[in-house]
């Protein structure tokens, strides 16, 4: 069966790194962060027009790109479900902490 339809697998080991005394810390600073992956709603082309724009018609009137850009009985669209991992303020994960500009 294709990954797309059941899901990507992947097999790993994890070794022990040798270091059996855990109150040796080979960092200064412990730093906790509140990080939840959340299944969202995304649309991949918001901006049709221009994704059209740079579709040419083919022999049959259609655009190559029209499976991707229209949703309809026969077309996928634009908008598929993925996983996107947000910052929260705390362990309680209700406040999503705010990004810098540059993140965005």
């Amino acid at each position: 069966m294709h990954h797309f339809v059941r899901g990507m697998n992947q097999i790993y080991e994890v070794n022990s790194c040798g270091n059996k005394d855990p109150s040796e810390q080979p960092y200064g600073m412990i730093r906790t962060f509140y990080i939840a992956a959340e299944e969202v709603e995304w649309d991949y082309a918001p901006n049709k027009n221009w994704e059209f724009e740079k579709q040419h018609l083919d022999a049959g009137g259609e655009r190559h790109g029209d499976i991707f850009m229209n949703h309809t009985e026969n077309w996928i669209g634009s908008q598929y479900r993925k996983v996107v991992y947000r910052e929260y303020t705390d362990g309680e994960f209700v406040e999503i902490k705010a990004r810098p500009p540059r993140e965005k």
